[in-house]
Order: C-alpha cells, then structure tokens, then sequence
C-alpha cells in the first residue's frame, strides 16, 4: 500500500512539473509571438525603422553594451533616418532630430502626451512625481511646487542652507590641504556629490548625519541604487513583464532595501514623528518648511499615500543630488581645461557675484556639451495622432535625447565647440533645442532652485581658488543608471590659492 502511495504521489509531482513546463512554454510562445508583432508594427505600419530588436529584451542589451547612449542614437539616425526606434522589452521609443516636431508633442499636443513614460516596477519610486500617473502627478506637482518655489527665490532661509553647505564644502578643501599639503588633489565629483546631497538633504529631506566630503557614506549607498538600476530588477521587469508583480517583491524586499534602506528608516522616523505632532497640535509650520514637511501633512490628511512620501522622496534625492553634482562636476572639469574661461569668469563674479550674466552662461554651455540626463524627457502617446505628417501610434513614447539634441548641427553652430557666448541672447535659441531639466508642464520641479546652489558652488570656489586640471584632458561621457550621465574617467582637481 505504501509502494502505490509512494508511486501515486511521484506520478502527480510529474504531472504537476509536466502542467507547469506545458503551461510556461504556451504562455512563452504567445509572448513572444506578440512581442514580435509589435516589433514589425513600427516599421511595417508607420514606417519608423530602427535597430533590429531581439525577442528577449528588445534594443536593452543593446544599450547596455553601448558604453554611451547619445552614441549609439547618433548612429541609428545615420543609419535609418531622423525618426527612429529602440524598444524596452516590449515597449518603444521613438528618437528624432527633428525640434519642430518634438515641440509639437511635448508642448502643442502635451494634452495627448500627458504620460512620462511606462511604470516597470511598483516600487515607490514609480508612485512618485517621476513616473505617478497623470491626475496623481498633477496633485503631487501642486504640493510640491510652494516649498520649492518658497526655496527658488532668493529667500533668507535658502540662502542660509546653501551658504552653510559651502561653508562645510571649503572647510573640507581646507582642512584636507593642510594635513596633505596643497599639492592634494580632489576628486571633485565624489566631492560635489557630498554637496549636493548635504543641500538637498537640508532643503527638502532632512536626513541625519550627511557629511560634506570625498566618499561620503550615504553618497555610496545611492550610488550603489542608481547602479542597480542600469541592471537588476528594473531591466527583467521590462524584458519580462508578465512577472512584474514577483519583480517588484524582489525589488522591494532585496534589491532596494539593500541600497535605501537606510535612507527608508530615515524618512519613516520623520514621518512619525510628523504624524504625531500634527496629531497632538504641537506642529509648528513656520518651521515646518521642508519639502517633506509638505508631503508628511498631506499623508496625515489622506491626501497622499505613504508609498507616494516615500516615492517622492527618492525622487528628490535622486533627481536633487546626482544631476546637479554631476553638472558641478562638469562645470569645475571645463573651467579647468579653459584656464582662460576660468579668468575671465573670476574678474565677472568679482563684480557682480552669482548675479553675473557670464556665470549663467558658462553653466547653461556646460549643461548644452555635456548634459547629467540624457533620456529621461520622454511622453508617452495616450492615442494615436498625426503630427507634421507623422504618426505617432498609441503606445509609443517620443524621447527628446538631450545630448543629441544639444549637439544637433541644424540647431548649433559648431555644436562640438565649447563658446559661452551662444546664451548671449537665449531668445534665439529654439525652445527644443536646449532643455538640460526637461520640456513643458513636466520641467524639472527643482530647476531654479538647482540653479541658484550650483551660482554659489561655482562662485565661492572660483573666489577663493585656481581650479587646475590633474585630468583626464578629454572629457568623455559613459551610461549612469537608465538616462543619466557620467564622466568616464574620475577627474581629478588641485585647488591653488588666490594670491
């Protein structure tokens, strides 16, 4: 009797296994075979070629085995025209040249093209101002924009943030030449990382403990999360996603709380503790300024959920401190290369300090050469429309490439040439083709603000120091993450007194 258990029990393990094999090669084969129609829709219905995708992931190993995206775009448009597509897994990018017709979507028909972009994952990240679905984006835009916009003017309490950033910044370069000597050399971008995060921490987060320095902890656990999301989970949920709900555990549960966890602690202590003042009355709101302040109230009063706080808040330190680091970055790595630029400026902040014309010049030619976002200004197409004779299917997302299009030769005289003077008169410029913090309704939040902390960087350095170049002598540009930037090499500074 156990002898026939015992088979019973094996015949229906091998059923099962056998029912599970069935059942993954069926739903596989249908799959891919719609994965391969949708493939051939862009090219056989609309006449939108581009790089032969694979059943697998579409153009993602592509990418990923492309050190620099705005080089891998430049060759597709060589090779197949000035509308072009690159398919996430299943879904496709459209990339073009043309700014007329990426004013029309981002700006004319912002109406039809009210999404960002295609929500992978159901992480917090996705819920917040990034990737939130239109009517919560809109709520979520409305509540953040007064705390912000309160920082963007030149309000005492945001000057004082900055000016005790800066102090913390210089005290660093200082005390680190006096110990080695001032011959010492930076890394600048792990230093202005630091920065940025310190400011945006002290504007908007909150977080304890932030450090300005080189390598500073908090820095590497973000970086190890922009890291994981060049791979990881947020590349297998757009190859594969029918198995988005397990994706999203494991993102969650393994590779998030790996790299923000600590950052997560932090912003749930805040949020008690913001709860239970609002709820004993003992909030007091003019101190209560932060962004996250906002966020926490309207939790309190339901008007949002916690996934969308915690959301958000990566957002913001995301978005808040790598770009504008990176920008720093490339802004100190040409002021060192154009000894010349780097003079001139010195004797125009003399005069008129973070007010100075040639300063905002400088910074918007070093956003135009080298821009910290390179993918992200994306719309994705609620209906099919017809566009200055093109189609543009529902589905679809247009991406404005700003590197690509910052470079692009019809709208740049010499595009590879570094001359400040281009934003002499920025009226002239056409509205596409410089957008280093986004186009229309979904500009970055943060941009003025962003502004006015990377001026008073710049200005206190450039005042005090002789920024010098130790190198690489060619600034070259690498993938960070999905749509941002990076130099391919770590450069190195030296900070010599002004006598």
């Amino acid at each position: 009797m156990a002898i026939l258990e015992y088979i019973f029990n094996i015949a229906f393990l091998y059923q099962v296994i056998a029912s599970l094999i069935v059942y993954a090669i069926l739903r596989g084969s249908i799959f891919f075979r719609t994965r391969h129609r949708r493939f051939k829709l862009l090219k056989d219905t609309y006449g939108i070629g581009g790089f032969k995708p694979s059943l697998y992931d579409g153009n993602i190993s592509l990418l990923q085995s492309t050190p620099f995206s705005g080089d891998m775009i430049h060759e597709g448009i060589r090779l197949y025209g000035n509308l072009i597509t690159f398919f996430a897994g299943d879904e496709p990018s459209i990339f073009t040249t043309d700014a007329d017709l990426i004013k029309k979507i981002f700006i004319d028909y912002s109406h039809v093209f009210t999404e960002r972009g295609y929500r992978y994952l159901d992480t917090p990240l996705f819920k917040g101002l990034f990737y939130a679905k239109y009517p919560r984006w809109k709520e979520q835009r409305r509540i953040m924009s007064q705390p912000f916009n309160g920082y963007a003017v030149h309000s005492d309490s945001s000057a004082k943030f900055i000016q005790e950033t800066t102090k913390l910044m210089l005290e660093y370069i200082e005390e680190k030449r006096s110990k080695l000597g001032s011959d010492v050399q930076f890394d600048i971008k792990s230093l202005m990382k630091a920065t940025a995060l310190h400011l945006i921490s002290a504007i908007a987060i909150k977080l304890p403990n932030i450090k300005v320095c080189e390598n500073e902890p908090h820095v590497m656990s973000l970086d190890a999360f922009m890291e994981s999301m060049s791979g990881g989970c947020l590349m297998m949920a757009a190859r594969l996603p029918f198995i988005k709900g397990l994706i999203t555990f494991l993102a969650n549960h393994f590779e998030n709380s790996r790299t923000l966890g600590q950052v997560r602690r932090s912003v749930i202590d805040l949020v008690e503790v913001g709860k239970k003042e609002l709820k004993s009355g003992t909030w007091d709101a003019k101190k209560r300024t932060h962004v996250i302040d906002s966020l926490i109230k309207m939790h309190y009063h339901g008007k949002l959920s916690y996934e969308e706080v915690i959301g958000n808040v990566e957002t913001i330190l995301v978005a808040g401190y790598d770009t504008t680091s990176t920008t720093l970055t490339y802004i100190f790595w040409t002021l060192a290369k154009e000894t010349e630029v780097q003079t001139k400026l010195r004797s125009d902040l003399m005069a008129y300090g973070t007010e100075s014309k040639y300063l905002e010049q400088i910074i918007n030619e070093v956003m135009r050469l080298y821009p910290t976002v390179s993918n992200f200004t994306t719309r994705l197409a609620m209906s099919t429309v017809k566009i200055n004779g093109q189609i543009i299917p529902q589905g679809a997302r247009p991406v404005h490439h700003t590197w690509i299009m910052h470079r692009n030769p019809n709208l740049w005289d010499q595009p590879d040439k570094f001359d400040p003077s281009r934003f002499e008169e920025p009226e002239k410029i056409h509205p596409c083709a410089f957008a280093p913090f986004g186009l229309g309704e979904k500009k970055c939040i943060g941009w003025k603000l962003a502004m006015i902390e990377m001026k008073q960087i710049v200005c206190d350095i450039v005042l005090r120091y002789k920024v010098i170049l130790i190198g690489p002598q060619k600034l070259e540009l690498v993938n960070y993450g999905p749509v941002l930037t990076q130099p391919k090499e770590t450069v190195m500074v030296r900070f010599e007194n002004i006598n």
